[in-house]
């Protein structure tokens, strides 16, 4: 299911230009990238398994927009598993 993710952090926004579709996790995960709340203690997408986040962490010499491509996910989700920021517990 998509959601519409505001680039501002402006819940009352409807520029056009600030609106994106993305998943809800996306959307948490992106506003903390921001400087907005930190998402709670264990939080992940549910899209991926630890199998796919191995998989993902194990792709060399591929870029993280043909990754993410190839998972559904944003490129800017797989830099955050490569680098450890996500699934820290994988």
């Amino acid at each position: 299911m998509f959601v519409v993710k505001h680039s501002c952090d402006e819940p009352l926004c409807a520029n056009p230009l600030h609106l994106e579709l993305g998943t809800q996790s996306e959307n948490v995960q992106e506003t903390y990238d921001r400087g907005g709340r930190k998402p709670p203690i264990g939080y992940a997408p549910r899209k991926l398994t630890a199998d796919k986040v191995r998989e993902i962490r194990s792709k060399e010499g591929l870029t993280n927009v043909a990754i993410a491509a190839e998972y559904g996910i944003s490129p800017s989700m797989v830099g955050r598993i490569r680098n450890g920021h996500s699934w820290v517990d994988i």
